[in-house]
């Protein structure tokens, strides 16, 4: 990821984490979002179908977005 954080680095955050990603991210390896997930206690990993690197504008899709993120603000 940019910047480049160390497993070590990703281990010391300690808040729920979400992160949002398009399922045809081409920029995003899969390596990368398993390593966000993996050292990142408590984090959250979401795929959104048919979207790419901007799930969250209006070209794709804004509304999934702010509903995932309305929901892991619930919590």
């Amino acid at each position: 990821t940019y910047p480049d954080f160390s497993e070590e680095d990703l281990q010391k955050i300690n808040v729920p984490s979400l992160f949002i990603f398009g399922e045809k991210d081409e920029l995003i390896k899969e390596e990368e979002k398993e390593r966000l997930r993996k050292n990142i206690q408590n984090s959250r990993i979401e795929i959104i179908e048919g979207c790419g690197h901007h799930p969250h504008i209006l070209m794709e899709k804004p509304m999934k977005v702010n509903e995932i993120i309305y929901n892991f603000l619930k919590k």
